[in-house]
């Protein structure tokens, strides 16, 4: 198996589908989507504050403490952050990225914190990088290098943080594939990209490997809802992304605000996704 395609947009335009289709069910049945797939699915899921991205090496570096201290002054447990602007113009290293880290997180000592990758190291990078997430007892190194399974595979028989990927993936079979051979500790499927459906059978898959599921989300607040329902019908116990960082459309497509409160989303017990466009 080679590299692993990003994601293809006849494949966002069948999840989009296949999620419209889950929403115009639950309406039907009189339920709650996360209980159309499991009767007693919770209403409430903790989410984490995905940020780390406003940050410039050479401009100010210091921006990756200050969104660590707006995800605990939101009283959010958990955060999520990027490795910064271009490591090659700046003259990052791992190590740069380790004792910039550290130091963020030293003065946020309160927050769980897991680190992003976006596919932009090689494996000697990534083994490194994993050695050193680790002493800072990160939750999880999430895509260091681009989805080539023999590397996925290298790296956690010598690392011992949990690696996590596959968000850019819309097809069972890629998804299965890298779930079966053991290419990750959790899998990260997007419901924007694979609709709830596939994201079910991965599930199942995942399951029977003993992988976590802990989706992606990244791009609005109607598909944070939509993977918190996903999320909570197949009983993950993982916090749920938030993205902190994007534009106005990433609530404008709500007529009401996500109900957001101290890290914790609470989904309405209406039917479908429970929310208006």
């Amino acid at each position: 198996l080679g590299r692993f395609p990003h994601v293809r947009p006849i494949e966002a335009a069948v999840a989009g589908l296949d999620c419209a289709l889950w929403d115009l069910r639950g309406k039907i049945a009189g339920q709650p989507v996360a209980r159309m797939i499991a009767p007693s699915a919770p209403l409430k899921r903790e989410v984490y504050a995905s940020t780390g991205v406003r940050y410039d090496w050479r401009g100010d570096p210091g921006v990756l403490a200050a969104e660590l201290a707006e995800a605990t002054a939101l009283r959010y447990r958990h955060a999520k952050v990027r490795l910064g602007t271009d490591w090659a113009a700046d003259g990052v290293t791992v190590e740069r990225f380790l004792d910039r880290l550290g130091s963020a997180m030293a003065c946020n000592s309160t927050l769980s914190v897991a680190v992003d990758g976006n596919c932009r190291l090689n494996l000697d990078q990534a083994q490194t990088m994993a050695r050193g997430l680790q002493e800072l007892r990160c939750a999880w190194f999430e895509e260091p290098m681009p989805l080539e399974l023999a590397h996925y595979r290298e790296l956690r028989r010598t690392s011992g943080i949990r690696i996590s990927g596959g968000e850019s993936l819309g097809t069972l079979i890629e998804l299965a594939a890298l779930v079966e051979g053991g290419a990750f500790d959790i899998v990260q499927p997007d419901v924007a990209v694979t609709g709830i459906t596939t994201a079910i059978e991965i599930a199942a898959i995942a399951a029977r490997h003993d992988v976590e599921v802990c989706p992606h989300s990244w791009h609005n607040d109607l598909m944070t809802i939509a993977n918190a329902h996903f999320m909570a019908g197949i009983g993950s116990m993982r916090p749920l992304e938030r993205c902190m960082v994007q534009g106005p459309l990433q609530s404008a497509v709500l007529a009401e605000p996500l109900p957001i409160a101290d890290g914790i989303l609470s989904l309405c017990d209406a039917p479908g996704f429970g929310v208006s466009l």
